[in-house]
């Protein structure tokens, strides 16, 4: 939620620009998501697969939603999965998935370099200067996770992130 409102802090320079991109970091676990709209803190079940997913699935959403309200200002917005990238992502993790997930991101994800090269690719080639509301994995545009696709759901999601964050 709290780079939708970083977005939305930045539309109005954005806005004056007349023309931008945005870049929003997402991740290929998003298509795992489900967004538990009575539930939101996940205060029943809470897990760090289940809160990260739902809230790379959200980001989507919120995406989407932005690219379609914003496309007037010539602001483009895509959601991007930068791939496996080496990070400090699991340094929070304990117990049998830092064992498994620590040597496995030592030996098989890519230098940060890697996914910094995609997100500056996104902002900055011509190949995605028209591209907006899209999901961005690695280097070409995916179909996001179908929930992603539900408009009434993505409603929803909207006005709770505006809520949440006090817009």
């Amino acid at each position: 939620m709290w780079p939708l409102l970083l977005n939305h802090l930045l539309l109005r320079p954005l806005r004056a620009a007349g023309s931008a991109r945005i870049v929003n970091l997402s991740s290929a676990t998003e298509k795992y998501g489900r967004i538990r709209l009575n539930d939101i803190h996940l205060e029943k079940g809470w897990s760090t697969f289940k809160s990260y997913t739902q809230a790379k699935l959200a980001m989507n959403m919120t995406t989407r939603k932005m690219a379609k309200e914003w496309a007037e200002y010539g602001i483009t917005i895509n959601a991007l999965n930068p791939g496996f990238i080496k990070t400090n992502l699991l340094r929070q993790i304990k117990g049998w998935e830092r064992w498994i997930g620590v040597p496995y991101m030592y030996f098989c994800a890519s230098k940060p370099e890697k996914g910094a090269d995609r997100i500056l690719r996104l902002a900055l080639s011509k190949e995605y200067e028209n591209i907006s509301g899209k999901f961005v994995y690695e280097d070409a545009i995916r179909e996001p996770n179908p929930l992603d696709l539900d408009d009434s759901l993505v409603e929803q999601v909207w006005a709770l992130s505006k809520k949440q964050v006090g817009l």
